[in-house]
């Protein structure tokens, strides 16, 4: 089709589940539990932190979180002149227009590195603002940070040893064996 860009041969987009897990930590409150996971990277947020109704969630069949568009005028890295600055401490990003002065601009994202993300060609990793900067800061220094990164290393090993070829077949294998003639739960 015109104006639509081929992909690379050899390559294949990246896909949460697939290819690396979701965070196991809210990425704006930083803490777990029930949480709902970005289908095109590793964030992972509250419903309530996002100030979204959950039964309204179910609706849609994939959801990208905020780190996909800039927060201020909705556009898309692509429409922005090809990167985001999205924030490691908080659920937002910026457009190049948006972003605060105040900003600090981070070499990379470890908390994603930890979970097997490779940095997007259309991401700058950033502090977005002051607060943010302070948050994390706080978080590095009682060494949070470091504990969410470790747990992610631990979610990311136990990802791939679930995802080894040989376990996938080994969980279709399961469920295809037919379940035993007169076996009665009850």
């Amino acid at each position: 089709k015109p104006g639509k860009r081929e992909r690379r041969p050899g390559r294949r987009k990246l896909k949460a589940g697939r290819d690396y897990p979701n965070s196991t930590v809210c990425g704006n409150c930083w803490e777990g539990g029930d949480l709902l996971c970005c289908d095109f990277c590793p964030g992972a947020y509250h419903h309530e932190c996002l100030g979204l109704d959950k039964a309204k969630m179910k609706e849609f069949a994939k959801w990208g979180c905020l780190h996909h568009r800039c927060i201020v005028c909705d556009r898309k890295a692509g429409a922005v002149g090809g990167a985001l600055f999205r924030c490691v401490a908080c659920p937002m990003a910026h457009c190049d227009d948006h972003l605060s002065e105040d900003a600090r601009i981070l070499s990379n994202n470890k908390i994603y590195e930890a979970l097997g993300y490779p940095s997007a060609s259309n991401t700058i990793h950033v502090l977005c603002s002051k607060e943010c900067i302070k948050w994390y800061e706080e978080k590095k220094e009682n060494k949070e940070l470091d504990t969410v990164i470790e747990e992610n290393k631990n979610e990311y090993q136990k990802f791939i040893q679930e995802n080894k070829p040989e376990e996938k077949e080994n969980r279709k294998k399961k469920k295809k064996q037919p379940r035993k003639a007169g076996f009665d739960p009850a």
